[in-house]
């Protein structure tokens, strides 16, 4: 399956992020039993397992640095596979064809995805600065969650791994074929 194929990809660094698409009906004063019973609350209840699972595999990009956060994402996917209240529906892999402008980055992604939120959203987690040349290899991903005009919450964890280039001044990404694995729950 593709969306476990993050173990066998090295990498020596990760950027993460999370997106909300749709309007969302969740009540802020629900009780913890209606986030999960009322449709409308379901996504704060789907954020809520997503924060759970993050937080139980060490997965916290908020107080990880990109080089200690990579050491987790296979945890954190995993968790997330195996989560009883989530299903798979999809489980994809791409290839991009990058020529090291960003803009394109966005472009090709939004192509493969028909998303252009998603592809605007991974965009953004390019570094304007690597801090540690040295880190080349890196995986942006991002959480998905969308709700749907029907109350329907989906779940889609997209990931891209690709090489950085930096040095004192600028993190770039150069001409090369990146590989994009996106699950959807």
């Amino acid at each position: 399956m593709f969306h476990l194929a993050t173990a066998a990809m090295a990498a020596d660094a990760v950027v993460s992020g999370a997106i909300f698409v749709g309007k969302d009906t969740s009540d802020p004063s629900a009780s913890p039993v209606e986030v999960f019973t009322n449709p409308s609350n379901h996504a704060a209840a789907a954020s809520s397992v997503l924060v759970f699972v993050a937080n139980s595999a060490k997965f916290n990009n908020a107080s990880q640095e990109p080089k200690a956060l990579i050491q987790n994402l296979d945890l954190f996917v995993r968790k997330v596979d195996t989560f009883p209240g989530f299903t798979l529906t999809q489980s994809e892999q791409f290839s991009l064809e990058l020529d090291g402008s960003l803009t394109q980055f966005e472009k090709t992604i939004s192509e493969q995805l028909g998303d252009p939120d998603t592809a605007r959203a991974l965009r953004n987690l390019a570094p304007d600065n690597a801090q540690d040349p040295s880190l080349t290899d890196w995986v942006f991903s991002l959480i998905v969650v969308t709700q749907s005009e029907d109350a329907g919450i989906n779940l889609k964890l997209a990931r891209v791994y690709l090489t950085i280039s930096s040095d004192d001044d600028a993190a770039t990404i150069p001409e090369q074929t990146a590989q994009l694995f996106v699950s959807a729950y």
